[in-house]
């Protein structure tokens, strides 16, 4: 629920850092791009992909974006990436996307 606040601007620059804890190892992931699609469709691609096929994709990704990093901040779209995902009321089907990179692994 609280992945909604992301389709804000403001809160997205202000909350530039999510956290998950496996248990054994703290990552840190910075939000790269909010978006919208449609459920059920081929936009989230799950499967493996070939590194140039997986830049593209998440090239692609980013140009779609409701809410996104400024400019000047770049991602290496080469490291792991974590995508978040919540249902989102704007349109029928509609699920709301969050996309991050991973910057920091921690072992605890």
């Amino acid at each position: 629920g609280s992945l909604s606040k992301y389709k804000d601007q403001e809160f997205f620059q202000n909350n530039e850092l999510i956290t998950v804890f496996d248990g054994e190892y703290l990552y840190v992931y910075r939000p790269f791009t909010t978006m919208l699609y449609t459920d059920g469709t081929d936009e989230v691609k799950t499967n493996e992909m070939l590194k140039n096929e997986r830049k593209e994709y998440i090239q692609s990704l980013m140009d779609k974006s409701m809410v996104k990093l400024s400019e000047d901040v770049n991602v290496d779209l080469t490291k792991q990436v974590l995508f978040l995902s919540t249902c989102d009321y704007t349109f029928e089907n509609a699920r709301l996307l969050v996309g991050c990179v991973m910057i920091e692994k921690v072992k605890y």
